[in-house]
């Protein structure tokens, strides 16, 4: 930005002298130049407008390429496109030559559509590659270069997929072919195959292309290109980091091991990605190698990076040792002291570990450091939906429904002010709920009910997608357990508050959140059991115990089914069940040791990838 000042500042003075030396279309095309590569495309668009009003030449190839090159460093394709109508109707009119054209301007159109990978633009890029070649014939011209083909090879690679990659190895192909040795593939045309085969997720091909570089780099029969040598390897380990192979932490620190004896210093890439290959690879004593990696790479950077302290948080917090997580709040705590710029991402990392481990105090003393450091103008820590929803989970699973209720709202609130753009679902409103019920207290079941009751409203409404579904209804009844074991009124609630659910479940068929599960089953069996007497309840409880067995007959409802420990859930029902006064209990209890024995045979199957059903003679 300095530098453009800078050049701005002479040529006004050129415009403020009068007589002698005045801007040319030199002047105008440095000028457009310094902004175009800068990405201050208004400024560039400003000067180019004023040429084209005030000067007594016109803009040619060198102008509009600059231009281009802005709108590029912008992303804005529709300018681009735009533009590159105007220059090609003036071509048409005669007003420019197309023999002045270079191979600038259509490399700055070239990179915008490869940047966006979208199918259309990349025809576009093999329609413009097709009509240099032509030119080039027709003028003499060289158009088509080495770095022209690599930008489209990136245009591939942007796709992210199979497809990408394998379009980009037969253009890959094709400069092998080529008779011109300056457009035979070169160092910088590997790195972007390597990096097409990463994205398309397969790093054993990755692995092998970086084989048969090593090879032409040692027999010097390969050109160097822009990028230097270690982001080859950096590609690669970044490959098996992001893959999903058992082995990709081994696989990733060895091509990291063979960097030195290849003459290459490791930096800041290889090291990170190596680090996310440990940090994902759940492995034992993975924080041990995260943590090594990151000591290293701070002792040669002297300081970590923002990218560093990611992979590094990130690998401490998913471990099971809070003493690892202590150690993530203090390099978090540290990566502030040093002033490294962190984003929203470093912070609800670290939340969500110590949300995990029940630690309500820690996820909020994160947050309020986050909220603290927005407020000081790091603008990439505005809180968002994801924090408001850690935390929810957090309350949850403390048994803190105030705080919950008090987090919900403020979300809500800030929802409304369009201070944040995601806004709270069934997710989160569920939350609440199962904070109410982990909480323990005695007004928690007409608590939850009462929050049941207020996502009904808020649904119909339609300003939030929180709809009750099962879970929300398996939180009620939950709440209302403990006092249906002593008043036959609330196992009698609990039942309607089931016939509810069922209904709902039938009209939404499609939808496997609204089904009962076995957990609301066997819920509903232990609050009826204690004090059902009579053959009415023995009947209940067994359509209940039918439809937990009818539900596994349906393919579509196994995943859903058996998602819980059913030999606990089950148990659960059985005990009360025991223990109660209700007539042939003996006979339900078999029937329950039968759907235990159908579920737990469902969990092996589902284990070995299989499932196999029971047959109805065996029921």
């Amino acid at each position: 930005e300095k530098s453009t000042d800078a050049a701005r500042e002479i040529f006004d003075e050129l415009n403020r002298k009068k007589g002698g030396l005045k801007p040319d279309e030199i002047s105008y095309a440095t000028l457009m130049d310094s902004y175009g590569k800068a990405g201050q495309v208004s400024e560039a668009q400003e000067i180019f407008e004023t040429m084209k009003k005030t000067t007594a030449f016109k803009p040619n190839f060198i102008h509009y390429s600059s231009l281009l090159w802005g709108y590029t460093k912008a992303g804005n394709n529709e300018a681009i496109e735009s533009v590159l109508g105007e220059v090609m109707d003036m071509v048409g009119r005669g007003k420019l030559e197309e023999s002045q054209v270079d191979s600038n301007l259509w490399n700055s159109v070239i990179a915008a559509w490869a940047n966006s990978g979208e199918a259309r633009d990349i025809k576009n890029i093999i329609h413009i590659i097709g009509r240099l070649q032509n030119m080039e014939i027709e003028q003499g011209n060289k158009l088509v270069t080495i770095h022209t083909l690599n930008i489209v090879i990136s245009a591939f690679t942007n796709q992210n997929s199979v497809e990408g990659a394998e379009a980009a190895e037969a253009l890959f192909c094709w400069m092998q072919n080529q008779e011109d040795d300056e457009l035979k593939p070169n160092s910088d045309t590997f790195l972007g195959l390597i990096v097409a085969w990463s994205k398309a997720g397969d790093p054993t091909k990755c692995q092998g292309l970086l084989k048969k570089f090593l090879v032409l780099k040692e027999t010097n029969t390969i050109r160097d290109g822009r990028m230097g040598h270690s982001h080859h390897f950096g590609a690669v380990i970044d490959a098996w980091a992001k893959s999903n192979h058992p082995q990709r932490a081994v696989k990733a620190n060895a091509v990291f091991d063979q960097m030195k004896p290849h003459g290459l210093t490791p930096d800041v890439v290889p090291y990170t990605s190596l680090m996310w290959a440990w940090a994902k690879s759940g492995a034992r004593n993975s924080e041990k190698q995260v943590e090594k990696l990151f000591l290293e790479l701070s002792h040669k950077l002297k300081t970590g990076d923002a990218h560093s302290y990611n992979a590094y948080i990130y690998g401490l917090s998913h471990s099971n040792n809070i003493t690892w997580l202590e150690k993530a709040n203090r390099a978090l705590a540290q990566a502030t002291k040093q002033g490294i710029h962190l984003n929203a991402y470093h912070y609800n990392t670290l939340m969500a570990a110590w949300s995990s481990h029940g630690r309500l105090d820690e996820v909020e003393s994160i947050f309020q450091e986050m909220q603290k450091g927005y407020k000081d103008g790091n603008l990439d820590l505005l809180p968002d939906f994801k924090q408001y929803s850690t935390i929810l989970v957090a309350c949850s699973k403390a048994g803190q429904p105030e705080r919950a209720t008090k987090v919900l709202s403020e979300w809500v609130d800030s929802f409304r002010k369009g201070e944040i753009a995601g806004k709270p679902g069934e997710r989160e409103f569920n939350s609440v709920l199962q904070a109410w019920l982990r909480s323990g207290r005695p007004e928690a079941a007409q608590k939850a009910e009462n929050g049941l009751r207020q996502m009904f409203k808020l649904a119909e409404s339609g300003e939030f997608d929180c709809f009750p579904n099962a879970r929300s209804f398996t939180s009620v009844i939950s709440a209302y357990l403990p006092s249906a074991r002593y008043k036959k009124e609330i196992a009698v609630h609990i039942l309607l508050l089931l016939n509810k659910l069922e209904e709902l479940a039938e009209k939404n068929k499609e939808d496997p959140k609204m089904q009962p599960t076995i957990v609301t089953y066997t819920e509903v069996i232990a609050a009826v059991s204690p004090t059902g007497t009579s053959v009415h309840d023995a009947k209940e409880i067994s359509r209940l115990i039918q439809s937990i067995f009818s539900l596994s007959r349906d393919d579509d409802n196994i995943d859903l089914l058996w998602t819980t420990d059913p030999g606990r859930n089950i148990g659960k029902a059985k005990h009360a069940l025991r223990r109660s006064n209700i007539p042939g209990k003996h006979l339900l209890l078999q029937e329950l040791d039968k759907v235990k024995r159908v579920a737990l045979g469902v969990v092996r199957s589902q284990r070995h990838g299989a499932w196999r059903h029971v047959d109805d003679d065996k029921w």
